[in-house]
């Protein structure tokens, strides 16, 4: 009687449930069905007896005992997405919305706006998908199928069949050529025109899309059709899929034909970019395409707010998030590498002048990862889900200060100290380098070739901005790639300097090679090292520095800028002449003994920053380890980052030096 009882009992509670509980409870029970077939385990077809009753009211119920009776994968996807799909269906006709996923829509949306909507998303996923994972680009195939039924729009079933087909065999080519032609039905579907605000929010991300599809497409491969760049290619591909999920998003707002028009421009896009083709005619679509779509829209370009910028960023992890849930690590890291082109350069170069510290942060959270947080590229890369979490939720947080600060209006002290401490931050390192050399090598003839390459290398910095800007695009990853090998060089040079120091300081004796250098001229080649050295240490910091300080401009006092630029030149340039004379009044054995530990610094710290933005270019890999330690301050004035790959570098780079030092002061 008891046991009676209890049954009843528990009958009630479950048939009593609200709509939206049974819906959840079905939703993990279809997951469970679904990890039963695929581990070949024995599956409680009692499970879904709570929802037996709601099914049978909707007429879903032969539907439902589909679903529960099949044992193959395969069948199993279709019978979940003809089950799904007509228990939304049932569920629409007869106003149990609970049951429906109604977007952003409210009750009195037409159906077929409602699932118009559902079948133009789906198919962006489709037309995304990497057919090595069969059973999701299925499910949205026959999900697309089951909902164009529901409309009662007639389809071709041989269509079906065939992509199906070309899913199951991996025919990525015949694949694409079908999914064409059943794009040509979707496009037919009714689209609700979006609110004023989401158009124009669209329309923003439209533009960053398009203009980061030519940028990173242009630097992604050769004229020959090569990849040059992994990174770049990948995220060419992943902007254009998105530029025109954007196109879809915003269809009813656009006249039937400039939709078709934008559309097919599209196609012709990614055709080029799927061949490694065309990378002039892909700048020129893309341009083409936002001209076709502001006029259309009767929208400007407008600078997007800090606000919403930030937002972009934190959209993309969210998505990233929802990948990793389903462990779809490659759509996760697709979208890792999406918010990161919303956070550099839009985020990370207006913060830098303001906070640096913070921007350290946030990318470091984005690659290898920030004191005790495992950064996103190293957790998404080694799978582990909770370190994916803990460092999306710590950026998160961050990015929401990091939005204060780029939306807190700097006042013309700040604007003047901003200024000062960018100049100050990025040129110290290039003023002890040239300081030192002038204060070792003080022939004019050495002096004048010093001085060269250092005007050369303010030259060059303006040089490649204007160029950046005017005629080539340089991409977030070339930036860092010019920025790493610029530095890279910049140590390799001073090593040599540091090593010919040494060799000539112990070998032939302090004294002696003081004398020699004051009393003769550097040898040609000498001479020809000296202005490279000045230009290359120079040109590392200079591009970058220029950016900075357009930013800054663009958002404060021009006068205070340029008043703290000149204060903070100043003040470098009393620091490097305290250097030299400081430098010049101490002992002969002592000068070359503080010259060589300087320039080996210099040395350690531009390894540091080479090695640095070569992992951020992905041109190497950052491999975090617990036995490495984040000491801010290394990473503030060393260079340092707590990765294999830095530490290995810099470690070297040390003892490379003090093997030059060891034998060339016991060398007899």
């Amino acid at each position: 009687m008891k046991k009676l009882i209890l049954i009843l009992l528990s009958m009630t509670i479950l048939f009593s449930m609200e709509l939206w509980e049974q819906k959840y409870n079905l939703d993990k029970q279809i997951f469970k069905k679904q990890i039963s077939i695929l581990e070949h385990k024995e599956f409680n077809k009692n499970s879904f007896d709570f929802f037996k009753q709601t099914a049978k009211k909707l007429g879903v119920i032969s539907e439902l005992k589909e679903l529960i009776s099949t044992n193959n994968i395969d069948n199993f996807v279709e019978a979940k997405a003809k089950f799904l799909v007509s228990l939304e269906n049932g569920a629409f006709e007869k106003k149990q919305y609970d049951l429906v996923e109604m977007f952003d829509f409210d009750n009195n949306v037409e159906k077929e706006v409602l699932f118009g909507k559902k079948i133009k998303k789906l198919f962006v996923k489709l037309e995304k998908s990497d057919l090595k994972l069969v059973s999701k680009p299925l499910e949205n195939l026959y999900l697309i199928k089951y909902y164009l039924d529901a409309l009662n729009i007639k389809t071709n079933n041989t269509l079906f069949d065939k992509i199906e087909v070309a899913i199951k065999q991996h025919e990525n080519e015949i694949f694409m050529i079908h999914l064409k032609k059943l794009q040509n039905i979707i496009i037919t579907l009714k689209s609700p025109a979006v609110s004023q605000e989401k158009l124009e929010q669209h329309v923003k991300s439209f533009i960053r899309y398009n203009k980061l599809t030519a940028f990173d497409f242009t630097n992604g491969i050769d004229d020959e059709g090569n990849i040059k760049n992994s990174l770049e290619y990948t995220e060419a591909i992943i902007f254009s899929a998105r530029a025109k999920e954007k196109i879809m998003t915003i269809s009813g707002n656009l006249p039937p034909l400039t939709f078709k028009v934008l559309l097919d421009i599209y196609e012709e896009i990614i055709a080029n970019i799927q061949q490694k083709q065309n990378k002039s005619e892909v700048t020129k679509l893309t341009k083409k395409a936002k001209d076709i779509l502001l006029e259309a829209t009767n929208l400007k370009e407008i600078k997007e707010t800090p606000a919403q910028l930030v937002a972009n960023v934190i959209g993309s992890l969210k998505l990233m998030e929802k990948s990793i849930k389903t462990k779809d690590y490659k759509g996760a890291e697709f979208f890792r590498l999406e918010a990161y082109s919303f956070f550099d350069p839009d985020i990370e170069g207006r913060l830098i002048p303001r906070d640096p510290k913070l921007a350290n942060e946030l990318e470091g959270l984005f690659w290898d990862g920030y004191k005790d947080t495992k950064g996103l590229g190293y957790a998404i890369a080694n799978k582990n889900d909770m370190q994916v979490l803990k460092a999306s939720k710590q950026l998160t947080k961050r990015l929401s200060i990091a939005q204060e600060v780029l939306e807190t209006k700097l006042s013309y002290n700040g604007s003047f100290i901003q200024s000062a401490m960018i100049i100050i931050r990025e040129g110290l390192e290039a003023v002890l380098v040239i300081a030192i050399l002038l204060s070792l090598f003080t022939s004019r003839r050495s002096k004048i070739y010093l001085f060269l390459g250092t005007l050369f290398g303010i030259i060059g910095s303006f040089a490649t901005y204007y160029l950046a800007k005017e005629i080539i695009s340089i991409s977030t990853s070339n930036r860092e790639l010019i920025e790493g090998v610029s530095a890279l060089i910049a140590s390799a040079m001073l090593i040599f300097v540091t090593a010919w120091i040494f060799h000539n300081t112990y070998s032939k004796g302090w004294v002696e090679y003081a004398k020699e250098l004051t009393q003769k001229s550097m040898k040609s080649g000498s001479l020809w090292t000296l202005l490279f050295i000045g230009f290359i240490v120079v040109y590392r910091e200079g591009f970058e520095t220029v950016l900075f300080y357009e930013t800054l401009a663009n958002e404060s006092d021009p006068q205070a800028v340029w008043f703290g630029f000149l204060s903070g030149l100043l003040f470098i340039l009393i620091v490097s002449v305290a250097i030299i004379k400081g430098i010049k009044k101490l002992p002969i054995n002592i000068f070359f003994s503080v010259t060589g530990v300087f320039l080996s610094m210099l040395s350690v710290i531009f390894t540091g920053a080479g090695i640095r933005g070569l992992q951020t270019a992905n041109i190497l890999s950052a491999t975090p380890s617990s036995y490495l330690q984040d000491w801010q301050f290394l990473r503030d004035y060393f260079g340092y980052s707590p990765t294999l790959e830095t530490t290995l570098f810099q470690v070297g780079v040390l003892v490379l030096l003090f093997g030059f030092y060891l034998y060339s002061k016991y060398k007899k």
